[in-house]
C-alpha cells in the first residue's frame, strides 16, 4: 500500500477574528485527530469553511530540511560548500541581523591552505593541517551595509552570533566564524 502524503494544513480564523487556528479532522474516538490533509482534502475543507462564511486558507507544511534550505537561499551568498550546521547558523545570524551575507571562503583544500601560508605566514594565516576550513568548519563572511564589511564590525551581527553559537576566534580577523563562544577579534 502506497504511503499517502499529508504535507497540508488548513487555517481557519478564530470566532473572535484574532488570528488563525489548525483544523482538525475528527476521526474515530481511538484515533488521534488528524491535523495534515492530503492537498485535495485540503481544498475540500477549505472550500467547505468558505461556504459557511468563515475565512480559510491551507498551507503547505514544509519538513525542517526544507525550510532551512530556504533559510540558506535567502540569507547566504558565495563559496558554501561548509559544514551545514555552521552554515544553518550563520543563515539564522544573517536574518536577525537583517543583512544578506557573502562568504567568500567556505572550506578549502590543504593545497589552497599551503599557498595561504606561504604568502601570509603567521599570524594572518594558519599552517596547513591546523586550519578549521580544511575541515569545513569555518567560514569568511563579510556583508554590505553601505560598503562591505566585516561581520565583526557590526554589533548587531555579534549579538545574533552570540545568541546562534557562533564566534570569532582568530585575533585581528573579524571575519573568521566558527562554532563556538571564544571572542577574541
Amino acid at each position: 500500500m502506497a504511503k499517502v502524503n499529508r504535507n497540508w494544513k488548513v487555517l481557519v480564523q478564530k470566532r473572535n477574528k484574532k488570528g488563525m487556528r489548525e483544523v482538525v479532522a475528527r476521526t474515530k474516538p481511538w484515533r488521534r485527530p488528524r491535523r495534515r490533509f492530503t492537498y485535495k482534502e485540503a481544498v475540500k475543507i477549505a472550500a467547505t469553511l468558505k461556504k459557511q462564511g468563515r475565512r480559510a486558507r491551507k498551507q503547505k507544511v514544509l519538513s525542517k530540511k526544507q525550510v532551512d534550505d530556504r533559510l540558506i537561499r535567502r540569507w547566504l551568498r558565495g563559496d558554501l560548500d561548509f559544514d551545514r550546521d555552521t552554515m544553518i547558523r550563520l543563515a539564522k545570524t544573517a536574518r536577525d541581523g537583517k543583512a544578506r551575507l557573502q562568504v567568500n571562503y567556505g572550506k578549502r583544500s590543504r593545497a589552497e591552505q599551503q599557498a595561504l601560508w606561504n604568502k601570509y605566514g603567521y599570524p594572518r594565516a594558519a599552517r596547513p593541517g591546523t586550519s578549521l576550513h580544511e575541515t569545513g568548519m569555518a567560514a569568511d563572511v563579510v556583508f554590505w551595509a553601505r560598503r562591505w564589511q566585516n561581520i565583526g564590525q557590526s554589533p548587531a551581527m555579534r549579538r545574533a552570533m552570540k545568541k546562534h553559537g557562533l564566534c570569532l576566534p582568530v585575533p585581528n580577523e573579524k571575519w573568521h566564524v566558527q562554532k563556538g563562544t571564544t571572542f577574541r577579534a
